[in-house]
């Protein structure tokens, strides 16, 4: 486990501990996190989180929210990809949802289950981000039903957090196949969509 480098100035120290509370997620996962932990993979003081986050729940909101610009650089690759197809957008920016939770499940976990969005401003409005990305992808399958987003959301949140995309010999059930799954949610939407 390698000391974070930190960064000069006051923002740049924040920046260190933020990126340090990350590494411990991917090392240790949440029990892992703790502001005197951060400290220490930052090479600073461990009094030194006291004077940047409102304890660790502001380190925990400081850290979602880069998850979060983080994710909505990833659906803006998979946007600035050509896609002709609704459907193939659909799918593309989805798969990149369950992608994001798979490589960084310590994260992800911060950003949907250990955040406070109503103390953050800007970590609710990065969020909000992410999700106008997914009404905007849903949009051409709605037919002006608003139930469809949240709809789309919960089958790919739900893939993301139970890993239902890998192999597990405990699991009851075997691998599932995301997109024949999207396709059984969307049924008739696909084709008056335009494919």
């Amino acid at each position: 486990m390698s000391a974070a480098r930190p960064r000069d100035g006051r923002n740049g120290l924040r920046d260190t501990l933020i990126e340090a509370g990350i590494a411990l997620l991917e090392d240790a996962g949440i029990g892992g996190l703790t502001l005197r932990r951060a400290a220490a993979r930052a090479g600073v003081s461990h009094a030194a989180p006291a004077y940047h986050f409102d304890g660790l729940q502001g380190l925990k909101n400081a850290i979602a929210r880069r998850g979060f610009e983080l994710f909505l650089a990833q659906l803006a690759q998979v946007l600035a990809r050509p896609a002709p197809q609704p459907f193939a957008r659909l799918l593309a920016c989805n798969l990149a949802y369950i992608g994001f939770a798979d490589a960084h499940p310590g994260l992800f976990h911060v950003m949907f289950e250990e955040a406070d969005h109503g103390r953050d401003a800007g970590l609710r409005q990065v969020a909000q981000e992410c999700h106008d990305v997914l009404g905007m992808i849903c949009a051409p399958f709605s037919g002006g039903d608003a139930a469809l987003a949240p709809a789309v959301w919960a089958l790919t949140h739900g893939f993301a957090v139970l890993h239902l995309g890998q192999a597990r010999p405990d699991r009851p059930l075997p691998a599932q196949d995301y997109e024949r799954h999207l396709r059984l949610l969307l049924a008739d939407r696909i084709d008056a969509a335009g494919r």
